[in-house]
């Protein structure tokens, strides 16, 4: 049986998993539930990271490096809702 810190963790990962399904009307509104952009992760197709208080989406796979952060790449876009 898992220990209560090692279920927390399996939430975190649970929560941010169900996340990426989210339309971007509600992702943009709950940032805090995806993951924070980090150098060295994998980025799939369409995946969505937390960048310094803004939502963006992958636009094609890759790793991320120092200089590649999602602000400075045409790998990333912002999310973006029109209202």
């Amino acid at each position: 049986m898992a220990t209560s810190v090692e279920r927390a963790y399996e939430l975190k990962d649970k929560m941010h998993e169900l996340a990426q399904a989210m339309p971007d009307a509600e992702a943009v509104l709950f940032p805090e539930l995806f993951k924070t952009w980090a150098k060295g992760t994998t980025y799939l197709k369409d995946e969505k990271v937390l960048r310094r208080g803004t939502l963006y989406r992958c636009l094609r796979k890759h790793v991320a490096k120092a200089g590649w952060e999602p602000e400075k790449l045409e790998k990333w876009e912002e999310v973006v809702v029109d209202e």
